[in-house]
């Protein structure tokens, strides 16, 4: 497992490198919040890569981060961040919890993956087009779109097309632009 930590505070960065060498040797870069970094991460991202990010960062790169969520650590005070404001033995207990998880997320995928075709009928279905309207503007028949949906159906395990559009913006399949 990798840790690559994105914040604009050096002395928390440096801080927390340690702390993630230190008690669990793994290894920990360090990135600058800069428009660039998305490719620079992006490049060596892996399923076993964990990102520790300020929640300003994840705001600003919500597009990256998005998909990647699980496999994310947001730094912030408030209720479900990771607080560098405590004693080091619960900041240490903590990240170990966290780690443990992401661990475990890194190892095992608990969803199938949708193919290329399935992502493209999920993206439209999450933009509120009809099978019709889908069909055309993929060049496939009203048939073959309601076999794809069944399809993503039966393994998302999810059956409305609400349920399906939150699927898809949570998973990273829609940004946050193509929605409005």
């Amino acid at each position: 497992m990798r840790i690559v930590i994105v914040t604009a505070d050096t002395a928390r960065a440096v801080g927390l490198r340690w702390v993630i060498n230190h008690y669990f040797e793994l290894e920990a870069n360090v990135v600058a919040p800069i428009a660039s970094v998305a490719s620079e991460i992006d490049d060596s991202d892996t399923g076993a890569t964990v990102y520790m990010v300020d929640a300003d960062v994840w705001c600003s790169m919500a597009d990256f981060f998005i998909p990647r969520r699980q496999r994310t650590i947001v730094i912030g005070t408030r209720a479900g961040m990771f607080s560098t404001v405590q004693s080091e033995g619960d900041m240490v207990e903590e990240l170990r919890s966290r780690i443990d998880g992401m661990s475990a997320i890194a190892v095992e995928q608990s969803l199938p993956g949708l193919s290329h075709r399935e992502v493209e009928v999920l993206r439209h279905i999450a933009l509120g087009h009809l099978n019709k309207e889908i069909a055309d503007a993929l060049g496939i028949s009203i048939n073959t779109v309601l076999s794809h949906r069944k399809n993503i159906t039966a393994k998302l395990g999810i059956r409305s097309a609400s349920g399906l559009s939150v699927y898809a913006m949570m998973n990273g399949y829609l940004s946050p632009v193509e929605i409005q």
